[in-house]
């Protein structure tokens, strides 16, 4: 789970929690530690909240900014870092099967996993788990170079 999110879940873990117990949903038995027997109930919570955003993620686009187009109209960086930086993620992108290539390049310009099943004969599911293997691939070719 990103950093970014995991401040969300904690909380969302705590009004999970408390409302359980306003609920009366936790009860100790007389033979089970209250202190263990509580630490193990949170855990369970913690445990379906954070699989429950994992799941939710997958399915959502995050826009960071208001315009996000704004950004594609700006020039480009001309420092020599920004210009390394590229060089290396073209080379890892070139480094990249040709398959892998083809969908972060098509999503790039904006097509869907759905779009991009029908000619691949595949489910949008799948797609995606492609797509999540070619970003993985080119992180790591990204970080060799």
């Amino acid at each position: 789970m990103p950093q970014r999110e995991v401040e969300d879940v904690t909380a969302d873990c705590l009004a999970a929690a408390w409302a359980a117990i306003q609920r009366g949903d936790f009860r100790v038995h007389a033979w089970v530690d209250p202190v263990e027997a509580l630490r193990r109930w949170l855990y369970g919570i913690a445990w379906r909240l954070s699989a429950h955003e994992r799941d939710r993620a997958r399915h959502r686009r995050e826009v960071l900014v208001d315009a996000p187009w704004d950004f594609a109209r700006e020039e480009p960086a001309l420092d020599a870092e920004a210009q390394l930086r590229a060089r290396v993620i073209l080379r890892a992108l070139d480094a990249l099967p040709e398959t892998q290539r083809a969908l972060l390049l098509a999503t790039a310009e904006g097509a869907t996993p759905s779009e991009l099943s029908a000619p691949l004969r595949v489910t949008p599911r799948a797609v995606l788990h492609q797509l999540s293997r070619a970003r993985r691939a080119l992180l790591v070719a990204a970080r060799v170079e």
